[in-house]
């Protein structure tokens, strides 16, 4: 999964479009890390989250990892969970 926070068709927020060029080090996830995440984090919170979000996720922790720990990262989950992301999520990853 890439992205950088669209709204879907290609269509970004403003604050986004204008910010987008600064982002050098994208993060990339395939499907099944991103679905483990979620189900990871289910069990970890009790809490679902969607794709983007445990994207995000992935993203902050590789991140944090990088600054070390002195440093704080911050996240938006921006989805919640559908039904078919859990169904595709139960079905793919054990």
């Amino acid at each position: 999964m890439t992205d950088t926070g669209g709204l879907s068709y290609s269509i970004k927020q403003h604050f986004v479009e204008e910010r987008e060029v600064e982002i050098t080090q994208p993060s990339i996830y395939s499907c099944e890390e991103v679905l483990r995440e979620m189900k990871r984090y289910h069990n970890e919170t009790v809490m679902k989250i969607g794709t983007f979000a445990a994207a995000n996720k992935l993203a902050a922790r590789a991140i944090a990892k990088r600054f070390g720990t002195n440093s704080n990262v911050v996240t938006i989950f921006p989805d919640a969970e559908s039904p078919e992301e859990w169904a595709y999520a139960n079905e793919m990853v054990d």
